[in-house]
């Protein structure tokens, strides 16, 4: 069963998703409402895969991997969604 989870991203990182414990895969929709970047650890504006509002990008996460984000300016609600294996208690 997949999980869904609201975020506050604001111009500081956040993590969307944190580190996958699992050894699966793990599938992430994310949409949020205003521009964000998403990348790994340390994303930056000018290093993150820029997300316009609502636009849907959907990723796998490896094992062991995590999903972070920081908005444009201001703070920006962000929806993901996750398969089974995600640790959310990050969010």
């Amino acid at each position: 069963m997949s999980s869904a989870v609201h975020t506050a991203v604001s111009v500081t990182a956040v993590t969307l998703i944190a580190k996958n414990e699992s050894d699966d895969e793990v599938r992430a929709t994310v949409s949020p409402i205003a521009k964000i970047f998403i990348g790994g650890t340390g994303v930056t504006k000018a290093l993150g895969i820029p997300l316009v509002a609502g636009a849907v990008f959907q990723y796998v996460l490896a094992p062991k991997e995590s999903l972070y984000a920081i908005a444009d300016t201001g703070t920006v609600d962000v929806r993901v969604l996750v398969a089974p294996g995600a640790d959310l208690t990050g969010v």
